[in-house]
């Protein structure tokens, strides 16, 4: 949002732009007018508060939607603990824990979904010291820089961690398993009759119209099914195998905050493209010279990964790793077309 220029001469000559809230037009050239000290803190402050109430407003919308929020970070644990054969639950050491990650979680989101406006806040305040071709390169890299966290963020969800998750969950099969020991032979049989024992049916389809206390087995996935007052209850079982030692059990704080790490990782490393652009347009660095690096650029995507990503499995660290190598291939991609353009120009 632009400001009114009101031009002021102090004793010394200088020219000054006094900031509130006025609009005003970025100069074309920055180097024609000055601040004062205290109108930069007048002009940042300004700033700060637009930003922080862009967080609050986030942060009420994503309370709003907290269920969705929670479950969309939720779903692939519960899903790898599904093909797992584990009950998806979670356990709570605090009693205060769902309650207080619940709101941490909407806090983070809502930072995130306010960081446009708060970087707009952020342009505001430095546009005005920069020349015209200077903004222009800003415009084009900010919304980049949002797009590619996103695409971060969707990635891990949706495709690293139901691969993580069920690795980290299927570990608790390396621990010897407890033996399977047979019923005593003493043990009673409860039977339908004296004759034989009682059998359910195992239908393929559940009856139109079962009436109180009928039961079945369903072929398709071996569940018990039964129907008390109408109600159809449900049951479901797993192939007798002997018990794992160690069975899964996480805590919502350490789930959350784990996802979270690694959203931020997944985040920082879909960056790679700007880094690239940005070290070739200041001429750090040319294209060719980082083509003929590539070798020793793959070895420092891979320590990266390893670095970024907080589980430490390999398989989490390779997922990471492979999509900062073809990002890093389409920055120098760009980053060739801008060499490109600098010389013809």
């Amino acid at each position: 949002m632009a400001r009114a220029a009101v031009p002021d001469t102090r004793p010394d000559g200088t020219q000054t732009l006094m900031t509130n809230l006025a609009r005003r037009p970025l100069p074309d050239n920055p180097t024609e007018v000055r601040m004062s000290f205290g109108d930069h803190l007048e002009e940042l402050r300004a700033c700060l508060i637009r930003a922080l109430l862009g967080v609050a407003a986030g942060t009420a919308v994503c309370i709003y939607f907290g269920d969705w929020i929670l479950g969309f970070l939720t779903q692939p644990f519960i899903a790898a603990m599904e093909a797992r054969g584990f009950r998806p639950e979670m356990t709570n050491i605090d009693p205060t824990e769902s309650f207080t990650q619940y709101f941490k979680t909407c806090i983070i989101f809502g930072i995130g979904l306010s960081a446009p406006w708060g970087l707009y806040q952020l342009w505001q305040f430095i546009a005005a010291g920069l020349f015209p071709h200077e903004r222009r390169w800003v415009r084009v890299f900010a919304p980049a820089v949002l797009g590619l966290f996103a695409a971060g963020v969707i990635f891990l969800v949706k495709v690293v961690l139901p691969g993580v998750l069920y690795f980290l969950i299927a570990t608790a099969d390396w621990i010897p398993s407890v033996p399977l020991h047979e019923p005593a032979a003493s043990m009673p049989v409860v039977t339908a009759s004296a004759s034989r024992p009682a059998a359910l049916p195992i239908l393929d389809h559940p009856p139109a119209a079962p009436a109180d206390g009928a039961a079945w087995i369903s072929a398709a996935d071996g569940t018990l099914n039964w129907v008390v007052g109408g109600k159809v209850f449900r049951l479901a079982g797993s192939e007798r195998a002997p018990e794992s030692l160690v069975r899964p059990q996480y805590s919502l704080q350490l789930y959350l905050d784990f996802v979270n790490n690694m959203c931020l990782a997944f985040g920082l490393g879909f960056q790679i493209p700007i880094v690239v652009v940005l070290l070739v347009m200041m001429r750090i660095v040319s294209a060719a010279q980082l083509g003929k690096l590539r070798r020793f650029i793959v070895v420092a995507i891979f320590v990266a990964a390893a670095l970024l990503t907080p589980s430490g499995d390999p398989g989490s660290q390779l997922l990471l790793a492979v999509p900062m190598f073809l990002l890093f291939e389409i920055g120098l991609f760009f980053a060739r077309r801008v060499e490109r353009k600098r010389i013809a120009a």
